[in-house]
């Protein structure tokens, strides 16, 4: 991917692995040793994240808000911050959008990256469809998401045999709506894996509509609080104790739920695919 002229649209998630994908993003950009060569870099809003890991893709100095980093071969490095104060508005994009354009002009790799995993709640399909409309050329690479790494902080398998072979990723509606169809009731009537994001702040009526739908009270569940960061947080508590476990804790945000009883399954049928008396394509059966 990448090229002259091209635009790279990457999600970089949380993992504590100082930003790989952004990295191997900025080698394809025309860097080296993972840092930035003739490309033109639009970072997304999330301050914390930036200050934190971005430092080893830019030259030292404060980090800020949405910031645009532009790199051109044989030219000292440009950090431009964009106003902080409209870091989530229109506003800012609308700065970014303006050091894209003017990097397509000049036939320069961009890469915009993503605090976050774009696929998923992300507002990515807006931005490639602007791109598309413009006629401008890019890749995608979404991030690991923190489903991923909260698997990860648990040890967890969410599709064990017998108890879950599927996993719902959803959240409860706030200021921005869920359609009806979707209502987390629908969800846990199927008793699989959920993954609820962006509900942090809800949790006491999480729990209502879960039981509600199915679950049981004392259904395994848990909370992951800042997924693979260094301040990453787990607790393992039920259904019926979501709201006490994240208020004892002092969780309020930046953290999902998994509900399931493959968060705390003592029990659950062996694969097949490792299974002896099991014929697949590639051996057979011995037992």
């Amino acid at each position: 991917v990448g090229g002259e002229g091209r635009l790279l649209l990457i999600g970089a998630e949380q993992l504590d692995v100082h930003l790989q994908h952004a990295k191997a993003a900025v080698e394809v950009a025309g860097g080296s040793g993972g840092r930035l060569g003739a490309a033109v870099v639009v970072v997304q809003p999330c301050p914390e994240v930036l200050q934190r890991d971005v430092r080893g893709l830019v030259p030292d100095g404060g980090i800020e808000g949405i910031f645009v980093v532009r790199c051109d071969l044989g030219r000292p490095p440009f950090v431009g911050r964009v106003d902080a104060v409209q870091h989530h508005g229109q506003g800012a994009h609308a700065q970014a959008d303006r050091h894209q354009a003017q990097a397509e002009k000049d036939g320069q790799t961009t890469v915009r990256l993503h605090t976050g995993d774009p696929c998923i709640y992300g507002a990515i399909r807006e931005q490639m469809d602007i791109l598309d409309e413009k006629g401008i050329m890019y890749d995608y690479c979404p991030g690991v998401s923190a489903f991923c790494g909260a698997a990860s902080a648990l040890n967890l398998e969410y599709t064990l045999p017998d108890i879950s072979q599927s996993v719902i990723i959803t959240r409860m509606e706030g200021r921005t709506p869920v359609p009806s169809k979707e209502s987390i009731q629908s969800f846990a009537a199927h008793q699989a894996t959920m993954v609820v994001f962006l509900s942090t702040g809800m949790l006491e009526e999480l729990s209502r509509r879960l039981i509600e739908g199915g679950y049981t009270a004392d259904t395994p569940a848990a909370i992951v609080y800042k997924a693979t960061w260094p301040d990453e947080k787990k607790f393992v508590c039920t259904v019926g104790t979501l709201a006490q476990t994240a208020a004892e804790n002092n969780i309020t945000k930046t953290a999902l739920m998994i509900i399931g009883d493959s968060v705390k399954a003592a029990h659950y049928d062996r694969s097949k695919l490792y299974d002896p008396g099991f014929t697949t394509e590639f051996r057979e059966a011995t037992e």
